[in-house]
């Protein structure tokens, strides 16, 4: 379990990170604009072994990223295997063909293993944040970066300009460190009615202020921490403020995803319970967002996927047939339950479909009038492609070292991989996929989804290197 290798000791006084390294990246998000394809892909990178004084977010070009993508790995090996691939310059395998941005130094090709290119305009932001990271969230607007940050203790809050720069107190064109201000969050209210911010936060979960008091403009964030409690947090643009908090959850909740039902879902690693929480509010004329406290909204049970009462959920998501999907490492499995809760908290399993080994994010997303789930799987190495209409096995993606969070790109069909192990981001197509299940029963088709190549200096060679 990632989250519980982490030792007492989350900081280290020494040199900042290398700019345009990618360290252990953990948490993905993408902006998406109301029409178009994604415009840049945030990565938080979390220092986890503590060689450097923190950790990063950067905040990458789509548009430049898939065109070297294109330019560099795809088009130099176009109708040649990987053996004739291999012994044709200029063309790498998926494994051997990366792309770093042209801020990052010392990047060398591994003694010739390596075809490394350097992608001007590929990385158009980065600040430096704490270490040990481990949620990213975007507002509606797509303008404001909310960071779980476990060094730190707290969230990290950071300005997405309209041409993907980053902004925390410095100049968004420039690398610079977040600073108190919006690493901070201000508990003077919370204090007041006894409250503190919890430590590990693990989950974020944002939407308009406007969805719960019409005319408000600004987020709400619900935060899931480790503890078993879950804090509501407003920002109106000027920093991030505190309202309540609530506990007595079970520990290790770490996720936190609002539901149809207006809830926020936050699985637990240890209970077989999925708490629900909601945000209450009188109701009256003059009420503000700071009258809002947090409330249980009724804990959900998947009853009968073990036998022996537990569940270890990673993940919970929804599809557009109003069924609730469940993620579960023991077993790694995915779980569909339809309707709402009975009257006893219970969801009612209607099928399963087996994933790999350490399952980790899920996201539910819509390609060629299709919904998928995706399941990131650390410890068997992979990504499960799960057809939601067919509740089956779709494909597989191999070939990664530890594939943690994720984004699909629904208009590009293409997935980006934060790969946990090898410090690099894997570009996946996903058009061979969609290709055989546009046009089944062709002879000699690729269905499998395609590894293109990697982003960033990779910590260690990859499997079938020579």
């Amino acid at each position: 379990m990632l989250v519980g290798l982490l030792c007492s000791c989350l900081s280290n006084p020494g040199e900042a990170p290398p700019t345009g390294l990618l360290l252990s990246p953990i948490a993905t998000a993408m902006r998406q604009p109301s029409s178009g394809a994604p415009t840049h892909l945030l990565v938080l990178n979390s220092n986890f072994n503590l060689r450097y004084a923190g950790g990063s977010l950067h905040s990458y070009d789509l548009d430049v990223l898939n065109a070297t993508i294109d330019a560099a790995c795809v088009a130099p090996r176009a109708g040649l295997s990987d053996a004739e691939c291999r012994e044709t310059e200029g063309c790498a395998v998926p494994e051997a063909c990366v792309v770093v941005p042209e801020q990052l130094e010392r990047v060398d090709d591994a003694g010739g293993q390596l075809i490394v290119t350097t992608a001007p305009g590929l990385l158009v932001g980065e600040v430096r944040v704490g270490s040990y990271g481990s949620s990213v969230a975007l507002d509606a607007a797509g303008e404001r970066v909310y960071l779980g940050i476990r060094a730190d203790a707290d969230i990290t809050v950071v300005d997405l300009e309209a041409d993907g720069g980053l902004r925390c107190g410095g100049n968004a064109g420039e690398v610079h460190e977040c600073d108190a201000a919006h690493r901070h969050v201000d508990q003077t209210l919370a204090a007041a009615r006894g409250l503190s911010l919890q430590p590990d936060p693990l989950g974020l979960s944002v939407r308009p202020l406007a969805d719960l008091v019409a005319g408000e403009e600004g987020s709400a964030i619900i935060v899931a921490h480790r503890s078993g409690t879950a804090s509501f947090l407003i920002d109106r643009g000027d920093g991030l403020t505190m309202v309540d908090s609530i506990d007595g959850f079970s520990s290790e909740l770490i996720a936190a995803t609002l539901g149809p039902d207006g809830a926020v879902w936050m699985p637990s690693a240890l209970s077989p319970l999925i708490a629900r929480i909601g945000v209450g509010l009188d109701g009256s004329a003059d009420i503000a967002v700071e009258d809002g406290l947090l409330y249980n909204a009724g804990l959900a049970r998947v009853a009968g996927v073990t036998g022996d009462g537990t569940l270890d959920a990673r993940g919970v998501a929804f599809d557009s047939q109003g069924n609730t999907l469940v993620l579960t490492r023991l077993p790694g499995t995915l779980v569909v339950a339809q309707g709402g809760l009975q009257p006893d908290g219970r969801l009612s399993v209607v099928d399963s479909v087996e994933v790999g080994v350490g399952p980790s994010r899920l996201r539910v997303v819509t390609l060629h009038g299709r919904e998928f789930a995706f399941v990131s799987c650390f410890d068997s190495r992979d990504v499960y492609v799960v057809d939601l209409v067919a509740r089956e096995l779709t494909a597989v993606v191999r070939g990664m070292t530890g594939p943690f969070e994720f984004e699909v790109d629904t208009v590009r069909e293409r997935a980006y991989i934060a790969d946990f192990r090898t410090s690099v981001l894997r570009v996946v197509d996903l058009a061979p996929m969609l290709a055989c299940l546009d046009e089944p029963g062709v002879p000699g088709r690729e269905c499998a989804p395609q590894l293109l190549g990697l982003i960033g200096r990779p910590t260690t060679l990859q499997g079938g290197l020579r």
